[in-house]
């Protein structure tokens, strides 16, 4: 039978059958909104003598009777020799030192989204508030435009040393912010915060940090990288229980926390019971949690995390999220977009039979898993054998309480019964065990 789905995507790590396949914004800076490249549009200016202007500290002043028209509203900027041209504080409030252009044949003033071309005094000699537009249309960015370096995670990583030895100014300085808040906000050219790099790599101490500088932890913690992933998915992919519990300190409300989910649906559970993390499972299930709402929480493909636990058969996060919940029952009998149940996604991998067993034994009725028909048509017990999981076949017999059907009751009209299907070898093994239960 044709497998419906994967486990977690190689964008996250994940195996490539797997379908974790790799915004609430808000004034404060995000990933959307990253840290400041120092990159303007350049504008063209139509003037007498020449296209280029700029700021009267960076450009010879002409004499007053080079300029100075009777119409002010038709002032055309007149310089007739033009150097290096840097941004003016009055118009972009960037330092001085901050160098536009290095190449004077394509020198363009960059101005932000408006039509201040330079400081009037540069012009008319008046007072230094008053600004003069004129004609000017926006070009195509500057080639030759200076921007801040790409921030990579190597930079990061070196940030985080930093934070680790509490040298705060050392990190600022390194990712080139001025504050704190800048600081947390960066992001690398994965989209990855530096609270989500720290999440990825386990430094707890840098997550504490962090959120306790920044004036809102919450958002802070909804940044998503490129492959659409937040800090705390990060952390639970990874195994570091440490930093998602530091994460879940870090912020008010520790539910929104855990029920951030990626382009897929995707949980900090789904992530950690993919990769067998049991110690992020407990991290996550902690106090305060809604913990039977979480493990009930299903992907887009209709997966919960106790499903992706059965398809890897790690028997320990199978335990641990059913000793989690109070509604066992409910959980287990959840079924995904393909009509399957927990119980089937374990017999789909062709998991241990401990597994099996785990998932039968920590529910009250396990005959509604057993009987349970999938869109094939197909109940657990046939499906094991179809597979030719004798192994698991024989577990759900032996848990079934209604045998008889098991054996002989037809899916549907257009299906053979279980004891049909089997191979004769297969079929003896059944029918003495089933004929030694009557016997008995």
């Amino acid at each position: 039978m044709k497998r419906a789905h994967g486990n977690v995507s190689q964008s996250t790590n994940l195996p490539s059958s797997d379908f974790m396949q790799a915004q609430i914004r808000s004034s404060t800076p995000s990933a959307a909104n990253s840290p400041r490249m120092y990159q303007r549009q350049a504008l063209q200016v139509s003037g007498l003598s020449t296209g280029i202007v700029g700021n009267s500290q960076s450009v010879p002043n002409p004499t007053m009777n080079q300029v100075v028209p009777e119409n002010r509203s038709s002032i055309r900027p007149t310089i007739l020799s033009v150097g290096v041209i840097r941004h003016s504080p009055s118009v972009l409030n960037h330092p001085m030192s901050q160098m536009v252009s290095t190449n004077r044949n394509s020198v363009r003033p960059t101005i932000l989204n408006v039509e201040i071309i330079c400081n009037s005094q540069s012009v008319l000699n008046s007072p230094i508030d008053q600004l003069v537009s004129t004609n000017v249309r926006i070009v195509s960015l500057s080639n030759d435009v200076e921007s801040r370096p790409q921030l990579t995670p190597e930079i990061f990583q070196t940030a985080i040393q930093e934070i680790i030895k509490n040298n705060l100014d050392s990190a600022i300085q390194i990712i080139g912010v001025t504050t704190l808040e800048e600081l947390a906000y960066s992001t690398d050219v994965k989209g990855n915060t530096l609270l989500a790099h720290a999440a990825e790599f386990g430094y707890t101490k840098p997550i504490k940090i962090l959120l306790s500088k920044v004036l809102d932890p919450q958002q802070l913690t909804k940044i998503k990288n490129n492959a659409g992933q937040t800090a705390i998915l990060l952390a639970a992919q990874n195994g570091h229980a440490n930093a998602i519990t530091a994460l879940l300190r870090g912020v008010i409300n520790r539910q929104r926390l855990v029920e951030q989910i990626d382009a897929q649906g995707n949980s900090a559970l789904h992530y950690a019971a993919s990769y067998g993390h049991t110690p992020a499972i407990t991290a996550i299930l902690s106090d305060g949690i809604n913990k039977q709402l979480l493990a009930e929480h299903q992907n887009n493909f209709g997966y919960s995390a106790l499903m992706l636990a059965a398809d890897k058969g790690y028997v320990e996060v199978i335990v641990s999220i059913f000793s989690a919940v109070n509604n066992r029952q409910q959980l287990a009998e959840q079924i995904n977009n393909f009509g399957q149940t927990v119980l089937m996604n374990g017999l789909l991998s062709g998991t241990s039979t401990l597994a099996i067993t785990k998932i039968l034994e920590s529910i009250e009725d396990p005959e509604k898993l057993i009987f349970h028909v999938n869109n094939e048509g197909l109940n657990s017990f046939t499906y094991a054998l179809m597979r030719e999981n004798i192994d698991a076949a024989l577990v759900i017999f032996d848990k079934a309480k209604d045998k008889n059907a098991l054996l002989y009751k037809k899916n549907n009209p257009d299906q053979e019964a279980a004891i049909k299907m089997m191979k004769p070898e297969i079929q003896s093994i059944f029918l003495k065990k089933f004929i030694s239960l009557i016997i008995n």
